[in-house]
C-alpha cells in the first residue's frame, strides 16, 4: 500500500515538473513574440 502511495507522489512530482517546464516555454515564447511585435529586436 505504502509503495503504492509512493509511486502516485512520484509520478505526480514528474508530471508538475513537466507541466511547469511546458508553462516557462509559454512565457518565454510569449515574451519573445510581445518583444518581436513591439519592434524591440
Amino acid at each position: 500500500m505504502l509503495n503504492s502511495i509512493l509511486h502516485v507522489n512520484m509520478e505526480s512530482e514528474i508530471e508538475n515538473a513537466r507541466l511547469k517546464k511546458l508553462v516557462a516555454e509559454q512565457a518565454l515564447d510569449i515574451s519573445i513574440l510581445k518583444e518581436a511585435a513591439s519592434g524591440n529586436f
